[in-house]
C-alpha cells in the first residue's frame, strides 16, 4: 500500500532535504571509536568499492553520510522494480 501511494502521489523531495540534513549531522557527530576499528571499518570501505571512482577520493570518510542528489526520475525506476511477486516478506 504504501508503495502505491509513493508511486501515485511521486516522491516528495522534502524527505529528501530531510535525510540528507540528518545525516551531514550524524557525520558530524560521529562518536570516537578505538583506531584499530575505525581503521578496518575504512579498508572494508574501500575493498567493498565505496570509491566507485577518483573523484570521490576526498569525500569518502563522509561518503555513507553523504547524498549527492536528488533524482526523482530514477527513484520512480527504482520504485516500479518493487512488485508483491518479486519481494519477500519476513516475519
Amino acid at each position: 500500500m504504501f508503495i502505491n501511494k509513493i508511486k501515485t502521489e511521486g516522491p516528495q523531495k522534502h524527505i529528501y532535504e530531510e535525510l540528507s540534513k540528518k545525516h551531514k549531522i550524524d557525520f558530524e557527530n560521529i562518536a570516537k571509536q578505538a583506531a584499530m576499528s575505525y581503521g578496518n571499518n575504512l579498508a572494508i570501505g574501500m575493498n567493498f568499492n565505496l570509491l566507485k571512482d577518483d573523484s570521490n577520493v576526498d569525500n569518502f570518510l563522509m561518503s555513507s553520510y553523504m547524498y549527492d542528489n536528488f533524482d526523482e526520475k530514477e527513484f520512480m525506476n527504482s520504485l516500479e522494480l518493487m512488485r508483491p511477486d518479486n519481494m519477500w516478506g519476513y516475519y
